[in-house]
């Protein structure tokens, strides 16, 4: 180079290895059978800066959707100094390469499809990284390396899964699905006749929450019964308290500590019950939702089960 300037690069040097045949990236085709299952946020963000970088993310999947077709799909912005024939996005999953694809600018968010092998995601936790290569187009000192970026868009970028009921469980808690921004949505619909003990149980729920999910911003706001299709509602108190909160009949008789799930509907999210008849059967039932939340089938490694 000469004064930090390259000749036109050759573009065979950086060349990336073949990529397998199971990979697969494809524009990605409007469709209604499927749904985006947003990554949540991390500590490593969603911009990839520099030559090489990477940002992984423990995505759960349930057992039922382990045995499905899923995809996985990226949206991406970057810089105009990157060049497209030696710049790679490449998506492992569980240490696997999945697909890689070339990494070219444009005016608005460019979204792929990569195809997942069958029986590569399992039921659990699973790592999902995205590794970008990338090259300048014609500076090649050390300036520049701060010009290469990368930016995920978290609103575009997730699994695609078939449609289902979701979440049923509590041992499936981590398969809620954050929002376009990696977030994840939990409505506290508070009694009227709430007490500080009953917003404390409230706390710790959803800090049970975050931890089962590994969901790294939860989001809390109080309010009615939430719909829409990312998040959760959480209902904390006795019994008498909540039932003005739900349709009639959706509490059942309460005699003991109890924790249930309504599943999500067109009206209404996920729906998360911790009740009792009385307020120590309350904080009985915290302790069942303890147990009950603890995930079953993770992922054998210690970066699969979002500990990283």
């Amino acid at each position: 180079p000469v004064g930090g300037y390259a000749q036109t690069p050759d573009a065979n040097r950086f060349a990336a290895p073949p990529v397998p045949a199971i990979a697969s990236a494809t524009v990605a085709p409007a469709t209604s059978a499927l749904t985006l299952r947003h990554l949540t946020n991390n500590i490593q963000g969603f911009r990839l800066a520099g030559e090489i970088a990477s940002s992984e993310w423990p995505v759960f999947i349930t057992a039922a959707q382990a045995r499905q077709r899923i995809k996985f799909q990226v949206g991406y912005l970057t810089a105009i100094s990157v060049m497209p024939e030696a710049s790679y996005l490449t998506l492992v999953v569980n240490d696997t390469v999945v697909g890689r694809t070339n990494i070219r600018a444009s005016h608005s968010v460019r979204t792929f499809e990569f195809e997942i092998p069958p029986n590569l995601l399992q039921a659990g936790f699973n790592s999902v990284r995205l590794t970008a290569e990338q090259r300048h187009r014609v500076d090649c000192s050390l300036q520049a390396t701060y010009e290469l970026w990368t930016q995920i868009d978290p609103s575009q970028t997730g699994l695609l899964l078939p449609r289902s009921e979701g979440v049923t469980s509590l041992a499936e808690l981590p398969a809620l699905s954050p929002d376009a921004q990696g977030a994840l949505p939990i409505r506290a619909v508070v009694p009227g006749r709430t007490n500080l003990s009953n917003v404390e149980r409230i706390m710790r729920v959803v800090q049970m929450i975050s931890l089962a999910g590994r969901f790294e911003q939860p989001v809390v706001d109080i309010g009615p019964l939430a719909g829409g299709e990312y998040g959760v509602n959480l209902l904390v108190g006795p019994a008498q308290d909540l039932a003005g909160l739900l349709e009639a009949g959706a509490l059942g008789a309460v005699g003991g500590p109890s924790v249930f799930i309504l599943p999500a509907r067109a009206d209404r999210r996920t729906t998360i019950v911790v009740t009792g008849a009385t307020d120590a059967q309350v904080s009985e039932a915290l302790g069942q939702f303890e147990r009950q939340s603890q995930v079953v089938g993770a992922g054998t490694t210690t970066r699969s089960r979002g500990r990283c």
